[in-house]
């Protein structure tokens, strides 16, 4: 594989764990598997999260064998703060990357997320974020490599460490 797709699969990886944090979950909206999402219930403070199921459909499981089960941590803004505008939040140095500073946003209830400048043209994230408690949150995302015109579909499940 040519240095740049390799380096480009990397900087996938970081932008996958981050968009573990994604979009859209909402009061009484459920994920894919029809779990109950309780967007009120999200708790600001650092989640770690773990690879539940990976469904590859790049390269014959290319994009899976890079991707670790974790976990993979990230800090979460509380249902509150998003209730009086975007937030920012800055995650730590990510090898390959750099900072990266992520938004989220309260939608029409449910919770939305933007990498400004961060993921490359190539690569497409969307997600969503499904609080389950004060404690647990489940995610879902695909993430689009456009030159190898395939998805890869990650399942995590999160809990908010105790401080």
């Amino acid at each position: 594989m040519p240095e740049r797709t390799k380096k480009r699969f990397m900087i996938s990886i970081w932008i996958c764990g981050l968009a573990i944090l994604a979009a859209s979950c909402g009061g009484d909206n459920g994920d894919e598997n029809g779990v109950r999402c309780v967007v009120e219930a999200l708790t600001a403070g650092t989640y770690s999260f773990t690879v539940a199921k990976v469904d590859d459909k790049c390269a014959g499981g290319l994009v899976e064998g890079l991707i670790g089960e974790g976990p993979y941590e990230f800090d979460l803004p509380s249902y509150a703060r998003l209730q009086a505008g975007p937030v920012d939040v800055v995650e730590p140095e990510l090898p390959g990357i750099g900072a990266v500073t992520v938004r989220f946003e309260l939608e029409g209830g449910k919770i939305k997320i933007s990498l400004p400048n961060e993921v490359p043209p190539e690569v497409t994230v969307q997600g969503s974020l499904c609080p389950l408690s004060a404690t647990e949150a489940n995610a879902t995302l695909v993430l689009t490599l456009e030159d190898l015109a395939c998805d890869v579909n990650i399942q995590l499940e999160g809990q908010r460490q105790a401080e």
